[in-house]
């Protein structure tokens, strides 16, 4: 088998927002057909206002939680597979919104 670069990418099927700095990022993998040799590694790919973060994951993985999140942060999230040829084409984006602060932590006075 003629070894190269995946020709389709991964498709992203879900974004969960866990907490006001972690999301969990689920994908589909590659059709068999168009892998063209063994998915090595994702990589997973967010930005915030301009700046990109990526995670690389084994490719055994289809879901993987982004720690280190900006809070009250919209993040685009997009994954590539990768064979030992190079990654493949990335997926496509979907958006998460971090949470805030976490509201009980705040307390009211009144008088």
């Amino acid at each position: 088998m003629h070894i190269a670069v995946p020709s389709k990418a991964p498709v992203l099927t879900l974004v969960t927002v866990l907490n006001s700095t972690s999301v969990e990022v689920e994908w589909q993998q590659v059709p068999e057909d168009s892998r063209h040799g063994i998915i090595t590694k994702y990589v997973i790919f967010y930005t915030f206002e301009k700046v990109t973060g990526e995670k690389q994951v084994p490719g055994s993985l289809l879901k993987v939680v982004v720690n280190g999140l900006r809070q009250s942060a919209t993040y685009s999230f997009r994954v590539q597979a990768a064979t030992v040829k190079g990654p493949g084409p990335a997926s496509n984006v979907k958006n998460a919104t971090t949470e805030g602060k976490d509201k009980s932590s705040f307390h009211e006075h009144s008088k």
